[in-house]
């Protein structure tokens, strides 16, 4: 009997905990905030990212989407009016030549992101409960971000702060590059059994493949090369046979500042020294001049992409979005896509023009918004993404597999290890400005190469100055 004390005291300690821990039980708030993420886009339908959404939103049900598909021609001013307004997205799309105009309304993607969740776990162990908690979220660094995403990405999206670290400014859901579309029976009527590998084979098959009437008109085209206005994405063109060339288009400081050297010389194999971006300019600007053996295209003729719609033209140079639409236009069209001429075969050089997400940084929620691009971009999300839009992936992982599984974009996916592009300042518009006058001027005699390329150069980075 003179335990008993001692049980009693302990019995009434047991018994204490268990109310106090039965106390403290559900007292911890378990809900989340409840959170609307803006995305604006240009080109997919809401429908593109369904699953994707519906996936994350089954880890994270306060996140609601509201999403909003804009035209092209409207897209800038849309989006700095609605920022001016406060009503702006906070998920934003943007061609890769634009992250460095729009770097100082982006939110660098943070190393790490802490996001709230909920989680079931036995509370007291007696019942389960749902628990809010901090997940933490390791992203990408400058390195693996490199390692993740084909070359051209990380060239695209890294830009340095003002300690001159790294950081990125947006994650691409999918890729694009430029490739030669070909009809068929345009190439068997002039007995030409395959497109060409080079551009000196391509100018070998011009004169079969141009066809003029008695005055003296086109009324057949070999390739849409040459002018300015009637061609779809001719500053890609253009830049596309300057890189191949060797032109050395321009340099990023780690201070961001953007300058062209598009007028730069270089030395050939056997020491010479050369104008490589003047060059390309004159191949360019030879297959729209009458007076030459390549001439295969003029400013009279109807945009390229309708002449190749409507069997006007041999070859057309477009991109992955570009294969729906030539079906929906021309459904009884014989074409088929190639990998892109080089100038040699030995050293692969494609253009790389697709979008990225960013998260703007005056959003209210960018870490969670960051933590959505994060996972809709990565390998398990994306795929439903791909499978919708046809379009082509920025991730290594995933190259080889939609190569072998999909032979709709077989060509993209092929070049995408060699795709590149250049232009990283704060004015990509202005630099279509400046390849058109290029252009038009020695095509309208104007101006020699040489000259028209310096001049460029100057605009270019006269502007550059303006806007920094």
């Amino acid at each position: 009997m003179r335990h008993r004390p001692l049980r009693l005291t302990l019995i009434i300690l047991l018994l204490s905990s268990i109310v106090l821990l039965g106390a403290s039980c559900g007292s911890e708030d378990a809900t989340l905030k409840p959170i609307k993420l803006k995305i604006w886009r240009v080109w997919d339908e809401e429908d593109s990212l369904a699953e994707i959404i519906k996936s994350y939103r089954s880890t994270h049900p306060n996140v609601e989407f509201e999403y909003r598909k804009l035209r092209y021609e409207e897209y800038k001013n849309e989006l700095l009016a609605a920022w001016a307004r406060g009503e702006g997205p906070d998920i934003f799309s943007i061609p890769n030549s634009w992250v460095g105009e729009y770097r100082d309304f982006i939110a660098a993607l943070p190393a790490t992101l802490e996001i709230p969740k909920l989680v079931t776990q036995k509370a007291c162990g007696f019942k389960k409960e749902q628990r809010k908690v901090v997940d933490e979220v390791k992203t990408y660094t400058a390195k693996s971000l490199a390692a993740a995403f084909v070359p051209a990405v990380a060239s695209d999206v890294i830009f340095y702060d003002a300690k001159g670290e790294a950081q990125i400014y947006g994650l691409p859901l999918g890729f694009d590059n430029l490739v030669l579309y070909y009809n068929r029976d345009i190439l068997d009527r002039a007995s030409i059994p395959l497109p060409p590998k080079t551009w000196n084979e391509l100018l070998t098959q011009v004169p079969k493949l141009v066809k003029e009437n008695d005055a003296g008109e086109l009324t057949q085209a070999a390739i849409a090369l040459g002018a300015s206005d009637n061609i779809p994405r001719y500053t890609d063109l253009l830049s596309l046979l300057m890189l191949q060339n060797g032109t050395s288009m321009g340099t990023l400081s780690e201070k961001n500042v953007f300058r062209s050297t598009l007028s730069k010389s270089t030395k050939n194999d056997e020491g010479d020294s050369f104008l490589p971006g003047a060059q390309a300019l004159t191949f360019y600007t030879d297959l729209a001049n009458p007076a030459k053996q390549a001439y295969s295209w003029n400013a009279d003729l109807p945009d390229a992409f309708e002449a190749f719609t409507q069997g006007q033209l041999a070859y057309f140079l477009g991109y992955a979005y570009h294969q729906p639409q030539i079906k929906d236009t021309a459904p009884n069209l014989n074409f088929d896509i190639a990998p892109l001429p080089q100038v040699s075969l030995n050293q692969q050089t494609n253009y790389a023009n697709y979008w990225v997400e960013s998260v703007y940084n005056n959003s209210e929620n960018v870490n969670q918004a960051w933590d959505f691009l994060y996972y809709a971009t990565s390998k398990n999300a994306v795929v439903s993404y791909l499978n919708a839009t046809k379009n082509p992936s920025a991730l290594r992982e995933l190259v080889a597999i939609q190569a072998e599984q999909d032979p709709e974009v077989e060509v993209f996916i092929n070049q995408a290890l060699t795709s590149v592009s250049w232009y990283h300042g704060r004015d990509f518009t202005k630099v279509e400005e400046v390849f058109k006058i290029m252009i038009d001027g020695v095509v309208n005699k104007e101006f020699e190469a040489r000259d028209a390329v310096e001049s460029a150069e100057k605009m270019i980075n006269q502007n550059e100055k303006l806007k920094e």
